[in-house]
């Protein structure tokens, strides 16, 4: 997958999810660990709120901050532990928004709800409001 990646000139990314979704891959420590065994340059880890909430040990803008300072996160999504848009919820954004603020990150960021509530347009709409607001409230 590597190599097809890199010929296509393209990165790839190793979602690490939480273990309610799958017994593989749980932390991105875990998925950057699989990511530096393998050893391309078009493989990569990303980062989804939603899950590195249900998973990992330690507050999810240090282990954010931690692994884009290793070059490991290539892709960044958004949302609550909840399951629905991020700001639907109690999972913290600013703190995310802020470490990828002072990190210079310039990839992706995706929105990634699975429970479009009250329904899709609205959703995408609340979604997109809160973060932007969550951003601009930084600077």
């Amino acid at each position: 997958l590597a190599e097809a990646a890199r010929a296509h000139d393209v990165v790839y990314c190793i979602e690490p999810l939480s273990r309610v979704e799958t017994p593989v891959l749980n932390t991105v420590a875990e998925a950057a660990a699989l990511v530096d065994r393998i050893g391309s340059p078009a493989l990569r880890t990303m980062f989804d709120l939603s899950a590195a909430s249900q998973t990992e040990a330690q507050p999810v803008e240090q282990v954010l901050a931690r692994h884009l300072a290793t070059g490991h996160v290539a892709h960044v999504q958004l949302n609550d532990r909840n399951r629905r848009g991020p700001g639907q919820g109690d999972t913290p954004v600013a703190p995310v928004l802020r470490v990828l603020r002072d990190a210079g990150y310039s990839g992706w960021i995706a929105l990634e709800p699975f429970d479009y509530h009250p329904e899709p347009l609205a959703c995408a709409a609340a979604s997109t409001a809160y973060v932007r607001g969550a951003w601009e409230a930084l600077t």
